[in-house]
């Protein structure tokens, strides 16, 4: 899980810089461009977590049904992510634009 936690956090690196692109400049259909990430990303971390030995119940092999459910949900969980990764930082653009307006102080020079 180490391993997953480490390939999410570089994930996130790394696609911060293009969220904020995005968010900047009104990129069209950036919100479908979030959720198709998002998406993408669950279904590749579902599909290697499948694909790691010693996972799962030994004595047991997992229905059809139950590998449906890991991936939608795993699909979920990273769209979800994604949708919060972006709107951070469309809050943080946000707070900094607010933070380099001047502010009228009442005194003015003539």
């Amino acid at each position: 899980m180490i391993i997953f936690d480490a390939l999410a956090a570089g994930l996130v690196y790394y696609r911060v810089p293009t969220y904020v692109n995005w968010f900047k400049t009104h990129k069209r259909n950036r919100l479908f461009s979030v959720l198709r990430d998002g998406v993408t990303v669950g279904l590749a971390f579902a599909l290697l977590a499948l694909l790691l030995p010693g996972t799962g119940e030994p004595g047991s092999s997992p229905l059809p049904v139950d590998y449906l459910i890991w991936f939608i949900v795993l699909g979920v969980v990273g769209v979800m992510n994604a949708v919060a990764i972006y709107w951070v930082n469309g809050l943080t653009i946000t707070d900094s634009y607010q933070g380099s307006r001047t502010v009228p102080t009442g005194r003015q020079r003539e």
